[in-house]
């Protein structure tokens, strides 16, 4: 990305490089207009370059020469921000620094196959398989993003299969492990869990969470999450645990009127320079503190969803429903949250081995005949 705010003023331009040629821009008043005009600035440049072919005059597509790499994930990127996708955005650019190492400045018709193979078997050795099947992943969709535009014709990562992945045992996380963690927590931190235990929501729900998604007088709460990236939000409204009732009943009428969210933190940007109040974004480190002062094995609070559904599912709740409350597409997600409990198997073997026993045959029929008049 090249939009950048003009000193003093709050307005943005974009400035870019490509094809050795550098292109500016007029002032624009917000970034997302700065960004929407810079995207489609590079695309009518590429246009001209004839990288991409008027199909309307019936030509074929021709091979992509000039297209770089860097430009084409640029291109990406660009597309990412301007559908709102943060996450995802700085997932591609944690990633793309090393591509760009390789790749940068390569025309994307020079990438072959066995090159972007030797670089996932060097990251699978180097860190593991479940890295580098991350890298699979993201690097198709980037080549795809440009085969679908018409900028190039091939993907070179198509074809390339996935490592194997060798998956841990998942323990479960019990219920005197998260309360023990509540129990050290501050005022404001336990409430903060106290909505992962009571809703099983995701973190980016919990984070999101605003005072008109919470139905105080129906005793609702209404969670939306996005997790695939061109989905649409979707809504799910699950009712009120008396406990969470009063918890957020108590915040709601402590709160700060100008402040929309549940959950808030003010802290100090280094980006604007300025105090900033938001909504939070990750809060991995308070899970390990807490984790280490209540002495209990670190978990994160996505195993809390984990270990909540196994628990409905153990008392009987139909997976329909724990597949609704935990806001799943396919109910093969929702399997994988369901763990076996060792009691579980070991009563099920027990039940097994008294079926399979073999009676015992009494040898002599006049013995067994005695025995039976008895």
């Amino acid at each position: 990305m090249s939009v950048y705010k003009i000193k003093g003023k709050r307005k943005y331009r974009f400035d870019f490089v490509l094809k050795g040629q550098r292109y500016g821009s007029a002032i624009y008043k917000t970034k997302s207009e700065a960004e929407n005009a810079e995207k489609a600035k590079r695309l009518e440049v590429l246009k001209q370059n004839g990288n991409m072919v008027n199909q309307q005059e019936g030509t074929d597509l021709k091979s992509n020469n000039e297209l770089l790499f860097e430009e084409l994930l640029c291109l990406k990127l660009d597309d990412l921000i301007g559908r709102k996708k943060k996450k995802q955005y700085n997932e591609y650019c944690y990633k793309g620094k090393r591509w760009l190492k390789l790749w940068g400045k390569s025309p994307c018709i020079r990438i072959t196959s066995i090159q972007v193979s030797k670089f996932f078997n060097k990251r699978n050795v180097e860190v593991s398989a479940h890295t580098a099947n991350s890298e699979i992943r993201h690097l198709k969709a980037v080549f795809n993003y440009g085969i679908f535009h018409k900028l190039i014709t091939v993907n070179p990562v198509k074809g390339i299969h996935e490592f194997s992945v060798a998956y841990k045992k998942k323990k479960i996380v019990t219920t005197e492990k998260i309360d023990k963690v509540i129990a050290v927590a501050g005022p404001n931190e336990k409430d903060y869990l106290s909505v992962f235990k009571d809703t099983l929501a995701r973190m980016t729900e919990v984070n999101l969470l605003e005072w008109n998604d919470i139905d105080f007088e129906k005793r609702e709460i209404t969670l939306y999450t996005n997790k695939k990236l061109y989905a649409h939000t979707r809504p799910r409204t699950i009712p009120l645990t008396s406990r969470l009732y009063k918890i957020l009943k108590r915040r709601y009428e402590e709160r700060y009127p100008t402040k929309p969210w549940v959950f808030w933190h003010r802290y100090w940007s280094q980006k604007e320079k300025r105090f900033v109040e938001l909504p939070y974004k990750d809060r991995k480190k308070l899970m390990k503190l807490l984790c280490k002062k209540a002495k209990v094995k670190y978990f994160r609070f996505h195993q809390i969803r984990h270990s909540g559904a196994t628990r409905m599912e153990r008392a009987g709740v139909p997976i329909t429903d724990i597949q609704y409350i935990l806001g799943h597409e396919s109910r093969k997600t929702t399997e994988i949250y369901l763990h076996c409990n060792e009691q579980d198997v070991k009563a099920a073997f027990g039940k097994y081995e008294q079926h399979t026993e073999p009676k015992k045959e009494m040898k002599n029929s006049h013995i067994k005949s005695h025995i039976e008049k008895m």
